[in-house]
């Protein structure tokens, strides 16, 4: 709870901080069911606020959503320019919450599950049935742990360097090496080859990955939208991205 007392400090002390995600809309097809899907957002949130004892803090909920027909059909990298956008033109003061860390985008997809396949937005919906996009305005990096300063291609670099001195230092040794130890370090050699030759393969599985899209999966996630908030909204201001965010595709229901 000292993440929510955190939000709550925030709430109290600046009157036109904002509870919840700013929403892209990404679907035009049908205004009436746009509108069921945030009266079911809606319920569902307050629901999830009632179970924590917090409803309260429902009044403070605003999720200033985004509508602009050129966003219908839009990719994930381009609602992230566009909230990139967002945050660094000053649309709202940052308070230092999840707020602006990440936002919300809805396409056909997210309206259709959670009003044609999940269940009344007073239940809780533990398999995440229903569930929206979440994407990252930071560089959440490839590895859990990595910061918003994360930069893969420079770490490639240091991977290479340090690979190319323990060449260098295999290298020193095998010739120091007397002729009784000679068949250890050829067979040392032998493993430390089949070693790089391992992190080589790695690498190119990685770019291999990258060029069919995953990298996309460190910045955007499914989140089951009875997990939305408080659960995660409190884990990005807590624990992180890394501790929620399902990249293998699957919907996040922390």
């Amino acid at each position: 709870m000292a993440a929510i007392e955190r939000l709550r400090a925030i709430l109290e002390a600046y009157p036109d901080a904002k509870l919840g995600f700013v929403i892209y809309r990404c679907t035009y097809a049908d205004d009436t069911k746009w509108d069921d899907f945030m009266a079911y957002l809606n319920a569902s949130t307050r629901r999830q606020l009632v179970d924590d004892g917090i409803e309260d803090l429902f009044t403070r909920i605003d999720w200033n959503v985004q509508e602009d027909p050129r966003l219908s059909g839009a990719s994930k990298e381009e609602i992230r320019q566009e909230f990139r956008k967002w945050i660094k033109e000053g649309g709202e003061v940052d308070y230092a919450t999840p707020r602006h860390h990440a936002c919300v985008m809805v396409d056909q997809e997210c309206v259709d599950s959670a009003l044609k396949h999940a269940p009344p937005p007073e239940e809780f919906d533990r398999f995440g049935v229903g569930w929206v996009y979440l994407i990252s305005s930071m560089n959440e990096g490839r590895k859990p742990g990595y910061d918003s300063d994360y930069d893969e291609d420079e770490d490639k670099e240091d991977e290479e360097d340090e690979e190319d001195e323990e060449d260098e230092e295999d290298e020193e040794d095998e010739e120091e090496d007397d002729d009784e130890k000679e068949n250890v370090g050829e067979k040392k050699g032998e493993e430390e080859r089949q070693d790089h030759k391992s992190e080589d393969n790695k690498r190119e599985e990685l770019r291999a990955e990258d060029n069919e899209g995953p990298r996309d999966k460190l910045f955007y996630t499914r989140v089951g939208i009875s997990y939305l908030l408080p659960r995660v909204y409190t884990m990005l201001d807590g624990s992180g991205w890394h501790n929620f965010a399902g990249v293998d595709g699957s919907v996040a229901v922390p």
